[in-house]
């Protein structure tokens, strides 16, 4: 989480998509799921939140490389 703090704070929080609230309630999410001993729907969730972190990534990058242009 501190990573995506100091990526927030870098960029703005104009340009992100999603809020660090979404993302703790995606791994609690996941934690729940393992302490329920579901380990398909674990996976099935941090899937899920994996993809969605690498489409803001890729969204921040492509805006960061339009402004630089």
């Amino acid at each position: 989480m501190a990573m995506w703090l100091e990526v927030s704070q870098r960029l703005g929080n104009r340009h992100l998509q999603r809020t660090t609230s979404g993302a703790d309630d995606e791994h609690a999410g996941v934690l729940h799921e393992i302490v329920a001993r579901d380990c398909p729907g674990a996976r099935r969730l941090l899937r899920a939140h994996i993809e969605c972190s690498r489409d803001v990534a890729r969204n921040l990058t492509l805006h960061r490389l339009v402004e630089a242009a």
